[in-house]
């Protein structure tokens, strides 16, 4: 392996702690929220690129999280976290020289999986919230509905990741069959 190579790995695998930190703290702060039953928080709509901060004086009474809004967040965050901690598994391997192993194998396919479950629950957290948000809000003259729906992109990302993962697995049995042939 290249010196460059050996670099690159080394920085994708740095880059993929980042996220696991803040996702810990992310998750440390929803707990720490639940808790503290602090719910005086500002919110916003974010459509795409546009974000409209919304003031309480728009709000009819308080808004309130229950139990389910923070275990959904709670577990949304647990999803990036497990695909993260695959991804740093991964490139691990990679700068450790270990290629076509099942590690790898397992690593990707759990990525695969993770991708392929928030396809299906990517919105759901945030559904729950804005559905509680929007009977709170009195905003004349504009009706606001939440519509639900499945992520292709990840869907499709997440099919193609199981595909690899099935790749690097016969290439996983290939290797071991050379490495027994003399």
């Amino acid at each position: 392996m290249s010196k460059g190579q050996r670099s690159f790995y080394r920085l994708m695998y740095i880059l993929s702690l980042l996220p696991i930190v803040f996702i810990l703290l992310a998750i440390g702060l929803l707990i720490y929220f639940w808790i503290s039953k602090a719910n005086e928080l500002s919110y916003a709509l974010t459509i795409g690129p546009l974000s409209i901060g919304i003031s309480p004086d728009l709000l009819e009474g308080e808004l309130v999280l229950s139990h389910l809004d923070f275990v959904l967040l709670i577990i949304y965050g647990g999803l990036f976290f497990v695909l993260f901690w695959n991804v740093k598994n991964f490139f691990l391997n990679l700068v450790n020289e270990k290629f076509f192993v099942m590690e790898n194998v397992r690593a990707i396919r759990h990525i695969g999986i993770c991708i392929l479950i928030l396809a299906f629950y990517n919105y759901i957290p945030f559904y729950t919230i804005l559905l509680k948000l929007i009977d709170k809000l009195n905003i004349p003259g504009i009706n606001l509905s939440v519509q639900i729906g499945i992520d292709y992109g990840l869907l499709f990302s997440g099919l193609a990741i199981l595909a690899v993962s099935q790749l690097f697995k016969e290439a996983v049995r290939i290797k071991e069959e050379n490495e027994l042939t003399i």
